[in-house]
Formats: C-alpha cells, structure tokens, sequence
C-alpha cells in the first residue's frame, strides 16, 4: 500500500472551497468557462504548463483563495 500523499497544498484549498460551497468540479468549470476535464486536470496537477495558469488564475479568484 502507498501512503505517499502527493496532493499540494493548493489541491486541498480548492478542493475544502468546492465542498464549502457545496459545489462541483463541473458547477466550477461552468462559471469560469472552461471543460470539467480540463478544470479537473489542473486541480489534480495532471496540466502543470503555463497555460494551465489562466485557469489556476480564475479557480483562485472564483473561490477566493490563495494562488498556487
């Protein structure tokens, strides 16, 4: 078994404010325009480029929490 967590900081952040507001990865992705996929992806750090960036961004600024 692995017990290796390598969830960041900023992962956990984003993911307490969706259960806070009581809302979804695709209820998010909706409001600031982007796919569930894709908004899915750079929340887990599977997209980590610079143009995962604008999204990081808007995520940040929807849930008012700090940027990555």
């Amino acid at each position: 078994m692995n017990t290796e967590n390598n969830t960041s900081t900023w992962e956990k952040d984003v993911k307490k404010a969706l259960i806070e507001r009581d809302m979804t990865v695709s209820q998010l992705a909706a409001e600031i325009g982007f796919s569930r996929t894709y908004v899915s992806c750079v929340i887990n750090g599977i997209y980590n480029s610079n143009s995962s960036h604008s999204v990081k961004q808007k995520i940040c600024e929807y849930l008012g929490i700090a940027a990555a």
